[in-house]
C-alpha cells in the first residue's frame, strides 16, 4: 500500500487485549473514532479493510474460565468495533468471513460449481459412522483444527484415517462428536490454492508417509514436499467461482487430485495462512493482497464503492 497516497493503520488485537497499544474506541452520534497509539481516525473514513486473523485470542490467564469469559468478550467487542466500515471497503467482510466458515455451505458451493466433493457426515453415534462409511476407510477431523489440552498449551487435532475396525473399537469409549467424517479420498498430490481477487496462485503438495494423511503433521520434515505449479485453468477458474461465491475476495481452498486426474474440493478458509507459500516458493501473495487492498481503495474492484 506504499506510494498508493493512503494512510494506513494496523490494530494488532493481542496488543490491545493485554494494553500494550493504547486504544480508545470513542462513539458520538454518528461518529465512530478510533484513537490507537496517538492517531485518530473515523472508521466511516476506512476506504479498504482487511481483518486478517478474526479469532479469538489465546490470553494468558490462570483462570480458564475467566480466560473463556474475557476471550469472548473481546472477540464481542471487535464484532461491533468494524461495524461501522462499509461493507464494500473489505477484503472479506466479517459477515461474509463468518457465513463462508459453514462446511455445508462450502461443500455446497463448490458442488455448486461443479467441483467433486467427498461425502461427508457429521453425527454424535458410532454406528451412524459405521454405516456410513460402509466398509470402507474415512477420513475423521475436527471443524477447528485446535482443541486446548491443558492449561495454557493449544494443539492442532490432524486428520485420522479409520477404518470400520477402528470404529469398532473407538465404539463405547466415546462419542465421534463434535467432528466431521468424509470419504477417505485417495491422492495422487494435494494443493493449496490461494485465490485473490482474480488471481489464483497454486502450489502442489507431495507427501509420504504418514503425512499423506495430513500433510500439516510432517511440513517440516522431508516426508512433505511443496511446489509452485500451475492449475488446470478450468480448475483455476472453479476456485475463483468458489471463492466469489462465498462472497469472498480472498480464500485458501484444499484440493486432492486423484490418481486419475480428476480433483475433489476438501475446504475453503477465508482467512488461511499464505506467507510459508511466499516464502518456500516465492509466490507474490503479500503484493497481490497490498494490490487489491489498493483497488477497492480508489473504486477499482466491482462493487467496492
Amino acid at each position: 500500500m506504499l506510494n498508493a497516497g493512503l494512510d494506513v493503520a494496523v490494530f494488532e488485537a493481542d496488543r490491545v487485549a493485554t494494553g500494550d497499544a493504547d486504544f480508545a474506541y470513542v462513539l458520538r452520534g454518528e461518529s465512530a473514532t478510533i484513537r490507537l497509539d496517538g492517531e485518530s481516525f473515523d472508521l466511516r473514513d476506512v476506504v479498504a479493510a482487511w481483518w486478517r486473523k478474526p479469532h479469538w485470542l489465546w490470553l494468558s490467564r490462570g483462570d480458564a474460565l475467566r480466560k473463556r469469559s474475557l476471550e469472548h468478550e473481546i472477540n464481542r467487542v471487535q464484532q461491533a468495533l468494524w461495524a461501522p466500515v462499509a461493507t464494500t471497503a473489505w477484503l472479506n467482510d466479517p459477515a461474509s468471513i463468518r457465513a463462508a466458515g459453514s462446511l455445508s455451505r462450502q461443500l455446497a458451493v463448490a458442488a455448486g460449481v461443479s467441483l467433486a466433493t467427498p461425502d461427508t457426515i457429521v453425527t454424535n453415534s458410532w454406528a451412524e459412522l459405521r454405516r456410513f462409511a460402509a466398509g470402507r476407510p474415512i477420513a475423521f477431523k475436527s471443524l477447528s483444527g485446535h482443541f486446548e489440552a491443558q492449561g495454557e498449551t493449544g494443539r492442532t487435532v490432524f486428520t485420522r484415517r479409520l477404518t470400520t475396525s477402528d470404529v469398532d473399537l473407538l465404539e463405547g469409549q466415546s462419542l465421534p462428536y463434535p467432528g466431521v467424517a468424509q470419504v477417505f479420498v485417495d491422492k495422487a498430490r494435494e494443493w493449496r490454492v490461494t485465490v485473490v481477487g482474480e488471481r489464483v496462485f497454486s502450489a502442489a503438495i507431495y507427501s509420504e508417509g504418514r503425512a499423506r494423511m495430513d500433510w500439516r503433521r510432517e511440513q517440516r520434515t522431508d516426508s512433505v514436499r511443496f511446489a509452485a505449479e500451475d492449475l488446470p485453468s478450468e480448475i483455476a477458474s472453479q476456485c475463483r467461482a468458489v471463492t466469489n461465491g462465498l462472497g469472498l475476495r480472498y480464500a485458501a481452498i484444499d484440493l486432492i487430485e486423484q490418481t486419475d486426474g480428476k480433483f475433489v474440493f476438501l475446504e475453503a478458509n477465508p482467512n488461511g495462512q499464505y506467507l510459508w507459500l511466499e516464502e518456500r516458493l516465492g509466490l507474490p501473495i503479500s503484493t497481490a493482497i497490498s494490490q487489491a487492498l489498493v483497488a477497492i481503495a480508489h473504486g477499482w474492484v466491482a462493487g467496492s464503492s
